[in-house]
């Protein structure tokens, strides 16, 4: 199959998002999938590095390494449609999102949307209305989710969220995996014992 993961976020930026969209990346590959990316450059040069497209962006003060771009169709995007990708599976709800949404719409591809973060725990840093915050949270993210043909969600907890907002669409519980190789090293029984012991 052909997939496009589209995400605001990648590296060089390290956090949940980018590790999560790797790792897909990377496990999509190795299965035999085209897989491609489509994000944001760290700077307002729109630039190609293998399959990855990077739209011109400029930063945004909301939280550390947000970025929007205003430029929602390029010729990576035009690329993209001649590609004509099976699946397009967005990890972010801003630029491109909305940007996957016409190349999903043009395609007729599947269009799923991993919601990876629960929005109503941030909204103290722009209101201290609580309720009302959650009110705008629900409204919107019910809004821009209305589209979707499927989303996935880490844990239950983010699927009763997405439930009690009123988001009809279908939902699945897809833990988010880790790369078990970088937590596993191959240690003597004596670097074992005095780990052990000085780890108490």
């Amino acid at each position: 199959m052909k997939i496009l993961l589209a995400t605001d976020v990648y590296l060089p930026v390290i956090n949940g998002v980018v590790t999560s969209v790797v790792n897909l990346r990377d496990q999509l590959r190795q299965m035999g999938h085209d897989v491609r990316v489509l994000t944001l450059s760290n700077t307002g040069r729109f630039h190609q590095k293998e399959h990855i497209y990077y739209l011109g962006s400029v930063p945004v003060k909301i939280y550390p390494n947000a970025r929007v771009s205003v430029a929602l169709f390029h010729p990576f995007v035009r690329e993209i449609l001649r590609w004509r990708p099976d699946v397009v599976h967005t990890q972010t709800e801003f630029t491109t999102f909305f940007v996957s949404k016409q190349i999903a719409k043009k395609t007729g591809a599947l269009w799923v949307h991993t919601y990876h973060t629960l929005y109503e725990k941030y909204i103290h840093y722009f209101t201290k209305n609580c309720r009302l915050g959650q009110k705008f949270v629900a409204n919107l993210s019910r809004m821009i989710l209305s589209k979707v043909d499927g989303i996935v969600v880490p844990i239950h907890k983010v699927y009763e969220t997405l439930r009690d907002y009123g988001i009809a669409a279908r939902i699945y519980e897809v833990p988010t995996g880790i790369c078990l190789e970088n937590f596993q090293q191959t240690l003597s029984l004596e670097q074992r014992t005095a780990l052990r012991a000085a780890l108490g």
